[in-house]
């Protein structure tokens, strides 16, 4: 097996390029308001984290939770287009055939 190019897994995997990165983004805005908001030092007390935690969801739960179809779209899985991914590599090549070997190609061809 061919393997995948470097550092790029994260952005080829539909649900966390649609529902985990856009969740762990929230989950960062939600505790940096609240920090700032609070000035609270330390972990989380037990009785705010579910609050936050559903300011969060709420804001996830709509159509990436039910539709990975996005995700699939956005890592150029399907319909395949390989050129998705590497545009978002850093420091990748333009074109698919001078960044990737054509034996990874071909294996993704299938």
């Amino acid at each position: 097996m061919t393997p995948l190019p470097a550092n790029s897994t994260h952005l080829m995997q539909p649900l966390n390029v649609n529902f985990f990165a856009p969740m762990k983004r929230k989950w960062r805005e939600v505790l940096d308001l609240w920090k700032k908001k609070c000035r609270w030092k330390g972990s989380i007390p037990n009785q705010q984290f579910p609050t936050l935690l559903n300011r969060s969801w709420s804001h996830i739960t709509g159509n990436s939770a039910t539709n990975p179809q996005p995700g699939f779209r956005a890592t150029g899985l399907s319909p395949f287009d390989p050129e998705r991914i590497l545009a978002k590599i850093p420091g990748s090549e333009s074109t698919s055939e001078r960044a990737l070997d054509s034996s990874l190609l071909d294996f993704l061809r299938g």
